[in-house]
């Protein structure tokens, strides 16, 4: 009897914890389920992300610019055997439209140590131009080559950051979602300027005003653009460069704004001495590459930017000039010729009402 007892007793044991195992395993799969099925919602979200930027047209400008900038750099490291940075320097400030000047495409007209046969073949011979010198200007048929190149580089650049600078401006104009975030902005100024208004001390009016500019776009992007100019100018100023105050201001201002006076020079150590240009710490020229990389678009941005703002205000101060200004004579007889017309049958009755 006690046998059969314990064997009773085991059994129920048995199967608590076979109970307990199995509600552990159903939480077990339950978990897996819902694990899988948050894998495939995100799965599909990720998909309709990348199926809505691949349908933007600033998605296929940052496609074009890549493929762009890769192309370039290809080029010019295998055409001058230049170093990746080097050629990415100068790719970028020449597609750009920068042109610091320097390096030259025809340097490679008097490199001693080329590799490549057919480079070489380009730079000898008959297909070396006279000299100064000889009356001529220099130069050889492997540097017009790279220059005709540079010349597609050029006008391919051009107008990717030509469309990405009107993408920009569409978004600034005409962003998606626009009129609501321009009435929510609106509202937020609203009621700044009325605790404006109301606060009495001067320092809490300052901190209102600049709450206010930081929700114009206009105002971001001159903030941008003047931190990025500041960061050139701390460059030129603490590296090896060793530029004043004004020649790092004057090589920040040309390089974003295209205009390239200003190039990296060829020395370096403390006190500077010239070196070659393969000598030189490529530090300086993958500092100037990503400087107008993001330079020349945040320029652009300000730009647009400035220009979208201007024409908000002028608009709106030509509506508001417009509503209250004077009814003129013309307008009177031209509302009254199109409203109810007059006994005789013709004309207008020489009144304008609410319907006209």
């Amino acid at each position: 009897m006690v046998q059969v007892l314990g064997v009773m007793a085991h059994g129920l044991k048995f199967e608590d914890q076979l109970g307990e195992h199995g509600d552990q395993l159903q939480v077990e799969t339950d978990n897996e389920r819902l694990r899988k099925q948050h894998q495939n919602l995100l799965e599909q979200e990720l998909d309709k992300s990348w199926k809505r930027s691949y349908k933007k047209p600033w998605f296929w400008c940052v496609v074009a610019f890549i493929v762009w900038t890769f192309a370039g750099i290809a080029w010019y490291a295998l055409w001058h055997e230049w170093g990746f940075l080097l050629a990415f320097y100068y790719h970028l400030q020449a597609g750009l439209s920068i042109g610091f000047g320097f390096p030259t495409e025809d340097d490679i007209c008097y490199k001693e140590d080329i590799a490549s046969s057919t480079v070489r073949y380009y730079t000898e011979g008959k297909f070396r131009w006279p000299s100064p010198a000889e009356g001529g200007r220099g130069g050889c048929q492997a540097a017009d080559i790279s220059k005709a190149v540079t010349v597609i580089f050029v006008l391919v650049g051009s107008s990717i950051i030509a469309s990405a600078i009107g993408v920009i401006a569409q978004a600034l104009t005409a962003p998606a979602g626009g009129w609501y975030k321009t009435l929510i902005a609106e509202e937020k100024i609203k009621h700044l300027s009325q605790l404006a208004a109301e606060s009495p001390g001067i320092a809490d009016d300052v901190v209102i005003f600049l709450k206010i500019l930081s929700l114009k776009s206009w105002f971001q992007a001159l903030v941008c653009i003047t931190g990025w100019v500041a960061v050139g100018i701390l460059y030129g100023m603490l590296s090896e460069q060793q530029m004043t105050f004004i020649t790092s201001f004057y090589y920040s201002v040309s390089s974003v704004s295209t205009a390239g006076l200003e190039s990296p020079k060829t020395i370096q150590g403390n006190p500077s001495i010239p070196v070659l240009i393969e000598e030189l710490n490529p530090g300086h020229w993958a500092f100037s590459g990503i400087y107008v990389l993001i330079g020349v678009p945040l320029y652009g941005w300000a730009l647009s930017a400035l220009a979208s703002g201007y024409v908000a205000w002028v608009t709106v101060e030509d509506a508001d000039n417009t509503l209250h200004e004077q009814i003129t004579e013309d307008e009177f007889q031209i509302m009254d010729y199109l409203g109810y017309p007059s006994a005789k049958g013709a004309g207008g009755d020489g009144e304008i009402d609410m319907f006209e």
